[in-house]
């Protein structure tokens, strides 16, 4: 529902929108893609690696390595953001040392690897167990990944199970991808056309959007987390120079991020053209994500919308 001007005024021409209103999370034509995957592809090992549909999974490392003949690299679990000024800021209605990247930097999240536990048939499927950690800490974060296969789509329904010894919040809760840089334009239903966080862009409606990887972005002074767009259940990425070039992700409630450069090129760059496009689309979908805060001027995340560590179940289909 919208209200628009019904002539032309000084300050604007007839039809000028002036205020809009939603109800309800009526999901878009286009975006009503089946979901559903009847197993009916075995797997098979192919020298080094297993064979699933049209997947091909590393045995060293359990991820996926391509889709149809595209390279496509992961999922790794993602537990960290390149910290916002919001996180590096003290909330003011706490007491000691609350800044959430101090959290999150003795956590040493940034550092998370994943060692490969197992990885067997499963009844059809391929079961893959991975388990994730940092440098010198107990700490650990076990991950079970169940794919399988129709012989056109890939199912991924994955478990995060932690142990214990976490702070008392995590950035998210995501899974990485490395695709090819030419996926440079997305295509999500959900939430847009702008970023969305749990606790900020209440002005964003719900919708079918497009944009480039780059328009994706938000250009902060000082590099950091953005981007996010929230309660996508289909997301495309493509070249719109390739018909047909493209892939989708389709689920239920998740978030996604899609950037021309890594986290860790985020965080370490100290001004917007710092970041330079290295030829791979990273995207993150989450399945989780802590909220925004006003730390750097004021109060911190609201506890409603504050991530801690703990299980949590994804699924999406790959097509």
């Amino acid at each position: 529902m919208t209200a628009a001007l019904a002539w032309n005024e000084p300050w604007a021409s007839a039809g000028h929108e002036i205020a809009w209103g939603q109800q309800g999370s009526v999901v878009p034509a286009a975006a009503l893609v089946d979901v559903n995957v009847d197993a009916t592809v075995a797997t098979h090992r192919d020298g080094v690696a297993v064979v699933l549909g049209a997947a091909t999974f590393s045995t060293a490392t359990g991820e996926l390595t391509a889709f149809k003949g595209l390279p496509v690299n992961g999922p790794r679990l993602n537990l960290w953001r390149a910290p916002t000024d919001n996180d590096n800021g003290m909330d003011w209605t706490g007491s000691g040392p609350t800044r959430d990247a101090d959290v999150w930097a003795s956590d040493r999240l940034r550092l998370l690897e994943g060692r490969l536990i197992s990885m067997q048939d499963d009844g059809g499927g391929l079961a893959v167990c991975v388990r994730y950690g940092v440098p010198s800490a107990r700490q650990h974060v076990d991950v079970s990944y169940l794919w399988r296969a129709d012989g056109e789509r890939l199912e991924l329904s994955a478990h995060v199970e932690p142990g214990p010894g976490w702070g008392s919040t995590w950035p998210r809760i995501g899974f990485d991808f490395e695709l090819p840089g030419e996926f440079y334009e997305a295509s999500w239903a959900g939430f847009g056309p702008g970023q969305k966080y749990p606790d900020t862009g209440m002005a964003q409606r719900l919708g079918w959007f497009t944009a480039t990887v780059e328009e994706l972005q938000v250009p902060y002074v000082r590099p950091q987390e953005n981007g996010a767009r929230s309660g996508v259940s289909t997301l495309r990425l493509g070249g719109a120079e390739k018909a047909g070039f493209s892939i989708t992700f389709s689920g239920g409630d998740f978030s996604f991020t899609a950037q021309p450069w890594s986290q860790e090129a985020v965080a370490v760059a100290k001004h917007t053209p710092d970041l330079v496009a290295d030829g791979i689309t990273y995207l993150t979908l989450d399945a989780a994500v802590h909220g925004i805060g006003t730390a750097s001027c004021g109060p911190g995340v609201l506890p409603k919308y504050r991530l801690a560590p703990g299980p949590a179940d994804f699924r999406v289909v790959i097509s």
